[in-house]
């Protein structure tokens, strides 16, 4: 698992996926993310359509953001503000409050 870098969640709950893991994984302005709950780590998923998924999506602006709703920082305890390590693994993306 390799740690690309610390983003921290801006004022509009938004948040950038560093541009080398965008550019690894393919992701571009309109990119959809699935996000998948695992305790405390939220593993994003690049999927092609949002149709029959089960779960919170997001769509990957021009700057790389993603915007983590209200809800979604509830269900992780996180706050605006908040620092956030980021990881790849393969084809996903691993988010994790950073304990630093």
């Amino acid at each position: 698992m390799e740690r690309f870098n610390t983003r921290s969640i801006d004022e509009l709950g938004m948040m950038v996926i560093p541009q080398d893991l965008r550019q690894r994984l393919g992701l571009e302005s309109g990119s959809k993310l699935l996000l998948h709950p695992i305790n405390t780590l939220a593993i994003l998923y690049k999927i092609e359509s949002d149709a029959g998924t089960d779960g919170f999506v997001f769509e990957m602006d021009d700057l790389g953001r993603i915007k983590l709703s209200q809800a979604i920082r509830a269900k992780f305890g996180w706050e605006l503000k908040d620092k956030l390590a980021v990881y790849g693994v393969d084809n996903i993306i691993i988010l994790k409050r950073d304990a630093a």
